[in-house]
């Protein structure tokens, strides 16, 4: 039993995939303290919420077995972004997120779906 749920943990893939380490900055440039994070992986659709402190901004987020692609949306209190990562892009460095404040979400995605705010 125990070893099933093990290996439940690692999915399909053969090599273990790095973290996603990103740097979440707030629209005036400081480091928020608290991020509101929410996740929806692809292709399996699962969706997390959770807070998470931040250390200088940096927050980390760890792959779910099987899945590829996940979206997620950052927020604080002065501000908010949406990035979209590959598992094929993990490994690489940090990942910079400038944060929008809301007015600047609603002008830009006007009519269409929220854009990448990643710097």
């Amino acid at each position: 039993m125990f070893v099933h749920w093990l290996k439940s943990l690692f999915g399909r893939r053969s090599t273990p995939v790095p973290p996603i380490l990103m740097r979440v900055a707030e629209p005036d440039g400081g480091a928020p303290p608290l991020l509101d994070v929410q996740t929806r992986w692809l292709p399996s659709g699962r969706t997390r919420e959770r807070s998470l402190r931040t250390a200088d901004g940096l927050c980390v987020l760890h792959w779910l077995p099987e899945d590829d692609v996940v979206e997620i949306t950052v927020r604080s209190t002065r501000g908010m972004a949406v990035v979209e990562h590959h598992v094929s892009d993990s490994g690489g460095p940090v990942i910079p997120v400038q944060l929008l404040t809301s007015e600047s979400v609603a002008a830009s995605t006007k009519g269409r779906d929220p854009v990448s705010n990643v710097c």
